[in-house]
């Protein structure tokens, strides 16, 4: 990492026919797993779906290079790319949820709704993806503030379990703890009611020169 710049993290932007096509995969995902018992012949014409999405999905490993190190910034073009908005957060990638994001000052701020795809206890999300979601925003707020800090450790407070098919807002905050650490931490809700927190301690790698 030490030879790449704070601005080569978030140079690489998906064209926007990949973001159409991560659109609509979200789409199928969670009509997929939103569909109940079927009859035996509607279960084989959902069979004959999956042959198509097979043939989709040869066609496009044609077109994907297989690196397991990405290319970053200026590189040259040919490796597979990297996108600092991540799972969560990158409108590329097909297990975002539906969610909005702004950083005014020292604050960032948002919504998000998970829908069906994210489901932990009935109706509820997944705690796991509670946390996901947690790692990637506070993340995300550390380089909007030009931190380029990767998560030391990372805790959440349940309080409640957070539904799905509900617009939650989230808050996000930090405060320096050295030249290379940093406190972020956010919180959940909808309206009065905080369903989770988290918190972060965030490294800025050794090897660089990037300092708070």
């Amino acid at each position: 990492m030490s030879s790449h710049r704070l601005t080569d993290l978030g140079t690489n932007r998906p064209v926007p026919a990949l973001i159409a096509l991560a659109e609509e995969l979200r789409a199928l995902t969670e009509q997929i797993v939103r569909i109940p018992d079927l009859p035996s012949e509607t279960e084989a014409a959902v069979g004959e779906l999956g042959g198509e999405i097979r043939a989709l999905t040869r066609r496009l490993e044609a077109l994907a290079p297989a690196d397991r190190v990405p290319r970053m910034g200026a590189e040259p073009v040919g490796q597979r790319p990297y996108y600092a908005s991540g799972v969560i957060l990158g409108d590329h990638h097909p297990l975002r949820p539906d969610l909005t994001i702004e950083t005014e000052g020292d604050v960032t701020r948002g919504t998000v709704r998970f829908g069906v795809t994210f489901e932990g206890p009935p109706g509820c999300v997944h705690g796991g993806f509670v946390a996901h979601f947690f790692d990637q925003v506070l993340g995300e707020h550390n380089l909007r503030q030009r931190i380029p800090a990767m998560t030391g450790t990372l805790s959440v407070r349940y309080y409640s379990a957070a539904p799905l098919m509900t617009e939650l807002r989230f808050e996000v905050r930090h405060e320096a703890d050295g030249d290379r650490k940093v406190r972020t931490s956010g919180f959940l809700a909808a309206g009065d009611e905080v369903y989770c927190e988290g918190e972060g301690i965030f490294v800025i790698p050794k090897g660089t020169d990037w300092k708070l």
